[in-house]
């Protein structure tokens, strides 16, 4: 119910999934995108390198960033923008991706990452009329956040 509720509202499209490998599937849920295990592996790339106890350090995301590292979805490769750490003793990440005027917020959890996608210069149909209806990046970050967050509380 979070992702309809909170991400559709404010992204073009959203998603919640598994990164972890220990769910039968992937996809918790998603609306109007389709992530690959493979697209979810570059975007987990971005806070653990799959094997450690801890996340990587804002040093790793930086070095990731320079040798230019992109996340992929849907065929659509997007440039690592920024990362914040999150929750107590930052213990979650919010990644920022662009390509031009739209991008992906990613946010993790101990298991789940949640995903959605900002453009600003997106349209929507009024009446058979495509008019101006931009969903810019500060509105989808804050509730990939808040979705990640109750992620966390709940232990996924």
């Amino acid at each position: 119910g979070d992702l309809w509720k909170e991400l559709m509202p404010v992204s073009v499209s959203a998603g919640i999934y598994d990164f972890s490998g220990s769910a039968a599937s992937t996809v918790y849920a998603q609306e109007g995108m389709n992530l690959t295990p493979a697209d979810i592996k570059l975007m987990t790339d971005t806070w653990w390198d799959g094997a450690s106890t801890n996340w990587t350090s804002d040093d790793e995301f930086s070095e990731l960033c320079t040798k230019g590292h992109k996340v992929e979805a849907e065929g659509v490769k997007y440039m690592l923008s920024n990362r914040n750490a999150f929750g107590d003793a930052d213990c979650q990440h919010i990644i920022q991706t662009r390509k031009g005027k739209s991008g992906l917020v990613f946010a993790h959890a101990d298991y789940t990452v949640v995903v959605a996608k900002f453009d600003d210069e997106h349209k929507a149909d009024q009446g058979g009329e495509m008019v101006p209806s931009p969903l810019p990046v500060g509105p989808v970050s804050m509730a990939v956040q808040g979705v990640a967050e109750k992620y966390k509380e709940a232990g996924y």
